[in-house]
């Protein structure tokens, strides 16, 4: 480089399409001046985040009814059995994405808005900090174009992550400098997609799969490969593998992060039902078995979180004056879910609401079609 040379580093300026340009002000000859433009990277890989149950924002005809909100929360307190089980319907109910958005502008024209990627369908309490951050680690590479801006210079949190031996990941699943900077090609946005988690976890699969089809849509003539990445908490994996097992969609799939996922069930789900939800959520969706089954027996999505067979015998202890049990033995579905007499059975048909019979006779096709074949089906399956 001539010393003489009067250099000057540039940014990308983003337009509405995604698409960047720069700003130069044309100089004389005579001032040797240099322009450095700063090429960012500009293919994108879209991201999709999955929550898990209770994480999507619902609403019916009337407005809010799950929703970290003033209007959504001074419904619950004093909302009795018959009216939780009215508000969270699954047949009225579908994903309400008016919530609140943390950071909304913060990326710019590089991406479609937040809004716009699905963020005000995720619960905001569970993940609104939590999406701001993961946008933010994936869009790390703007620290290096903030490099030339300053003496002090600067990692991304992948930079300080390389060779980093994380846990118990094995060596030679340690981030590698090459991965680093391969990493760092490409852009990032993070979509969310917010679904009924009261209804069919594989109705919710589908969904997913034409979620996934209008997010690289949006992305045409700019994506790195035809595929997104999934990222999920909880429930929201039993959906992302159902779609990618169950549906043929791996092939629009590069990878899947998942967080908490309960591969085989959950026992907690058991509990749940029998005795209401614990904390502040309790509060809000029901802290009792009166005031939360009615709502569970008619929604299959969180009935699929029963541990199945796989899950192995004697998760359920029962220990009485004059007993002590460990169930199941062999079968989870008939010991425990379809059970109609004794006390540890999952679902008391007195608290059905109703015409308690019918809702009894839904409740067992429910366990038998919907969750039983989700469950079995997808056993065994990544």
């Amino acid at each position: 480089m001539d010393d003489s040379e009067n250099r000057a580093y540039h940014r990308p300026v983003w337009d509405d399409d995604g698409r960047f340009h720069y700003e130069i002000i044309p100089q004389a000859k005579e001032k040797n001046y240099v322009a450095v433009c700063l090429k960012p990277a500009d293919k994108v890989i879209p991201v999709i985040f999955l929550p898990g149950v209770m994480g999507s924002n619902l609403k019916n005809e009337d407005g809010e009814v799950w929703q970290f909100s003033a209007p959504s929360l001074k419904k619950w307190p004093l909302a009795n059995a018959k009216k939780r089980k009215e508000l969270l319907d699954p047949k009225t109910t579908s994903v309400d994405d008016s919530g609140d958005i943390l950071n909304d502008g913060a990326d710019g024209k590089k991406f479609p808005s937040r809004r716009e990627r699905g963020w005000g369908g995720a619960f905001y309490k569970s993940y609104g900090e939590a999406l701001d951050r993961l946008q933010y680690l994936l869009s790390d590479d703007d620290i290096l174009m903030d490099n030339y801006f300053r003496e002090a210079q600067l990692q991304t949190a992948r930079q300080r992550f390389t060779g980093v031996r994380i846990g118990d990941e094995l060596p030679e699943q340690v981030l590698t400098e090459e991965e680093t900077a391969h990493g760092h090609r490409f852009l990032y946005p993070l979509h969310v997609f917010g679904y009924n988690w009261l209804q069919s976890n594989a109705d919710s699969a589908t969904l997913l799969g034409t979620y996934i089809r209008k997010v690289l849509g949006e992305y045409h003539g700019r994506l790195a490969v035809n595929r997104v990445i999934l990222v999920t908490h909880s429930m929201g994996g039993l959906v992302a593998r159902h779609y990618s097992e169950n549906m043929n969609g791996r092939e629009n799939i590069l990878g899947i992060v998942h967080g908490v996922m309960p591969d085989l069930g959950s026992p907690a789900a058991y509990r749940r039902m029998k005795t209401g939800e614990r904390g502040v959520t309790g509060m809000i969706i029901g802290d009792s078995a009166e005031k939360l089954m009615p709502v569970l027996a008619q929604s299959p999505g969180p009935l699929q979180l029963l541990p199945g067979r796989a899950y192995g015998p004697g998760w359920l202890k029962i220990e009485g004056s004059s007993q002590r049990m460990s169930l199941p033995v062999d079968d989870p579905y008939k010991e425990i879910y379809l059970n109609k007499a004794d006390w540890w059975r999952l679902c008391e048909q007195d608290l059905l609401l109703g015409d308690t019979e019918k809702e009894w006779e839904d409740y067992q096709d429910r366990i038998k079609v919907d969750v039983k074949k989700f469950i079995e089906e997808l056993n065994g399956k990544y």
